[in-house]
């Protein structure tokens, strides 16, 4: 993530990682446990955790840009 050239690239990595580790930690839940109350809370969890990331790197990004020198 350091090498990437611009912070709105970091912050996309980020947003990916976000996103990557959430599916497999709920993948995970539904393979051990099936379909059972913790494993839906847990995919409940995830789903409002990609729709605020989402939300949270959008205004990142925005702030990034507007907050960037002009050339």
């Amino acid at each position: 993530m350091l090498r990437l050239a611009t912070p709105l690239d970091r912050v996309h990595a980020v947003t990916f990682v976000n996103a990557a580790a959430g599916a497999a930690i709920t993948l995970a839940a539904f393979l051990a446990d099936g379909p059972t109350d913790r494993a839906f809370k847990i995919l409940a969890i995830f789903v409002i955790n990609l729709v605020a990331g989402a939300a949270i790197s959008h205004m990142t990004g925005r702030a990034l840009t507007a907050r960037a020198p002009a050339p």
